[in-house]
């Protein structure tokens, strides 16, 4: 399935790699994590937040939810689906150690959503949580306002 699913996501055939996801499930096979994050990726790009949700409890059943990668996927999708309340949950009720790249990725749906205070307020979270910003940081709360086309007072890194 994950070559299959691969292909079709390089392809933005999402609704295939939705199809293929429903009859993997519906023969009773087990996933995989890249067969979830492929599928996360797809749902995420289909903004279908109902079929989100669902991944979002099969990945809890199968105890996907330690690996940063899913969480990471998850938080993403919900960020483009603007549940940002959700995806901060995931974020707050996880019991692994944050990386950068999943502060980054929580980061990014605040900034992408037009919360850049809060935005903000999360860096600041994360540099008492002993991590760096990184380019990819402040990429994305510099990349913000041109996008949400407003001027904001200058980031402090």
């Amino acid at each position: 399935m994950e070559h299959v699913n691969g292909g079709y996501l390089c392809a933005s055939q999402y609704d295939l790699v939705v199809d293929l996801f429903k009859n993997l499930c519906s023969d009773g096979s087990a996933i995989s994590v890249a067969t979830a994050l492929g599928v996360l990726s797809a749902v995420g790009e289909l903004r279908d937040v109902s079929l989100g949700e669902c991944l979002h409890v099969l990945c809890l059943k199968v105890g996907f939810l330690s690996n940063l990668n899913i969480v990471t996927a998850l938080i993403s999708m919900y960020g483009k689906h603007r549940f940002i309340y959700s995806a901060r949950r995931i974020f707050d009720e996880i019991d692994v150690k944050k990386d950068v790249v999943l502060w980054n990725c929580l980061i990014d749906v605040y900034a992408k959503t037009g919360f850049l205070e809060e935005a903000l307020e999360l860096l600041t979270l994360m540099k008492h949580d002993g991590l760096h910003p990184n380019s990819s940081t402040l990429a994305g709360l510099l990349s913000a306002p041109l996008r949400l086309g407003s001027v904001y007072r200058p980031i402090r890194a």
